[in-house]
């Protein structure tokens, strides 16, 4: 059971003492039982039939947080070739440094990548690590958050670096496949 300053709510945290969309103070709380509790939350939930729900419930998709970079795209702030190295840069990010993430089971070590991505992260993601890493404090590690972790961050300078990460890749083209091999080895 856990009491905090919010309030007492089956077992759980409440925000504020709010149980059902309904303010309760602390003498309701206190002569309420779990089953009242419950049941008062329960009053305010919106039906949904399963057989029609195809997506989240309510309370669910109230919950959700929006993916940053499709968010930036919705706003107009990257554009489509922006927005598609965002997620080349989420994808390699992952690929390199994942098992250094946190929340990760990688028990670190030497891991095998592709050579496409060996090739990408050699020729696009370390000169514009390189780069952003310097141009303001906590510039690259916001974008890091944003693009991998999805972490809610100042928007301009990430979309300033995310269309910089962009003109990186259009200016180094991947190989061919057979040139890509030869490359990296």
């Amino acid at each position: 059971m856990t009491i905090t300053a919010g309030g007492l709510y089956m077992g759980k945290a409440t925000k504020g003492g709010i149980v059902g969309g309904v303010k309760l103070t602390t003498a309701d709380r206190n002569f309420m039982t779990r089953g009242e509790r419950r049941k008062a939350a329960n009053e305010k939930r919106q039906a949904v039939d399963r057989e029609e729900r195809v997506g989240p419930t309510p309370e669910t998709e109230a919950k959700l947080i929006p993916c940053p970079i499709a968010e930036m795209y919705r706003l107009e702030l990257i554009d489509k070739p922006t927005k598609d190295a965002a997620l080349e840069l989420a994808e390699l990010y992952v690929a390199v440094y994942g098992a250094q993430m946190p929340g990760s089971r990688g028990t670190g070590g030497h891991h095998q990548i592709s050579n496409e991505v060996a090739w990408k992260h050699e020729h696009r993601y370390l000169p514009w690590a390189r780069k952003w890493a310097n141009v303001r404090f906590r510039a690259l590690s916001s974008v890091i958050d944003v693009v991998v972790l999805g972490i809610p961050q100042p928007l301009t300078v990430v979309a300033a670096a995310l269309a910089d990460y962009a003109a990186i890749c259009r200016a180094n083209p991947l190989p061919a496949p057979d040139k890509l091999a030869m490359e990296v080895l």
